[in-house]
């Protein structure tokens, strides 16, 4: 479970399903630095040493930027939120309590459904939305998210539902 949501769960509060990046993700970081990497490689061997430096620096800058974000974004659904957050250093949250979920929303492309990634969006009950691309299995993300706003909607109803009987009626 990722660092974020680990320090801020609550009391009562479990993961009930963690999303995580798609092998796709891995495909332009790979292909930007085994060209970058090659053409450093072909300078190193023409004896220019500062070139083949210069060219391996983006490289290692681009692979080292995907793997930051790889380690750091975090896409969770609690039994009491959904989660999805992006950003290193400057970092950035979409937090909800499963009741003001209006929906989460799965995005694909044809290769998105051939190879199982797409992008989830959720979106609260004031408009607000947050979304995170390339995510592994987002229908079952979404269906994580169905099930546990089920689970929610029945504790909180049955919760209601003992709270009014034993209310005192007007007529006591």
């Amino acid at each position: 479970m990722g660092h974020y949501v680990n320090n801020s769960l609550i009391k009562g509060e479990q993961v009930v399903y963690e999303g995580h990046y798609h092998w796709f993700f891995w495909v332009a970081p790979v292909c930007w630095t085994a060209i970058f990497g090659i053409a450093a490689l072909v300078a190193y061997s023409a004896g220019m040493a500062v070139a083949g430096t210069i060219l391996l620096l983006p490289a290692i800058i681009i692979f080292g930027c995907y793997y930051l974000k790889y380690t750091s974004d975090e896409m969770v659904v609690t039994n009491r939120r959904l989660v999805l957050k992006t950003g290193v250093i400057s970092r950035d949250t979409f937090e909800l309590q499963l009741q003001k979920v209006e929906s989460v929303g799965v995005d694909q492309t044809f290769w998105g459904r051939i190879f199982s990634f797409g992008t989830i969006t959720g979106t609260g009950t004031g408009g607000s939305k947050g979304s995170i691309k390339l995510v592994s299995s987002p229908l079952a993300f979404r269906k994580a998210f169905q099930e546990a706003a089920a689970i929610y909607d029945e504790a909180w109803r049955a919760t209601a539902q003992r709270y009014e009987q034993q209310q005192p009626t007007a007529n006591e």
